[in-house]
């Protein structure tokens, strides 16, 4: 089992962080908290990027955004990554991952299981904004987009498919 550590960037974002406890408390994934403000130091997210590569941890969830007008939780999320390093965005949603039209309102909807960031962007397929959907691809990041809830967040880190993987072609 992969360490997770748990990143959050102010204290009205606990309600999110508690709830992502939860689910990690609910799979029986170990992990430890880290308090960390985006809105008071933007530099120790840097900080904690040594600090969890060199405790081995394996996934961090980042609850916030940056404190900025103007930038989407996506985009958040996508910056936090390149900026710790990861190796994919894990992105939890109510559907189990991407498909070429909103499932909940037409169920003969069809999943992809691999997407390209282009055709994603191309679309219009809504999976994170498109400032994200660009800032994962200049990088080279996938993103996984999973179901939040039945255990596939779960899979995902435990190296399992799930979800959609978008990516370069």
């Amino acid at each position: 089992m992969k360490k997770v550590a748990v990143l959050m960037g102010s204290d009205s974002d606990w309600p999110v962080v508690r709830s992502a406890c939860a689910q990690l408390d609910a799979f029986g994934i170990p992990y430890e908290a880290h308090i960390m403000s985006a809105h008071r130091s933007p530099a120790l997210v840097a900080e904690f990027s040594g600090y969890a590569r060199k405790n081995g941890f394996g996934v961090i969830i980042c609850a916030a955004g940056t404190g900025n007008p103007y930038f989407t939780t996506d985009t958040a999320a996508a910056l936090r990554a390149m900026e710790l390093k990861c190796e994919a965005i894990i992105k939890g949603t109510k559907v189990d991952g991407v498909y070429d039209k909103d499932p909940v309102k037409h169920p003969e909807a069809v999943r992809f299981s691999h997407i390209s960031y282009d055709e994603t962007l191309q679309r219009r397929l809504e999976v994170m904004d498109a400032t994200a959907i660009t800032l994962a691809r200049e990088n080279k990041m996938p993103i996984i987009v999973c179901n939040m809830f039945g255990g596939d967040i779960r899979r995902v880190v435990c190296g399992e498919e799930a979800g959609t993987v978008v990516e370069e072609e």
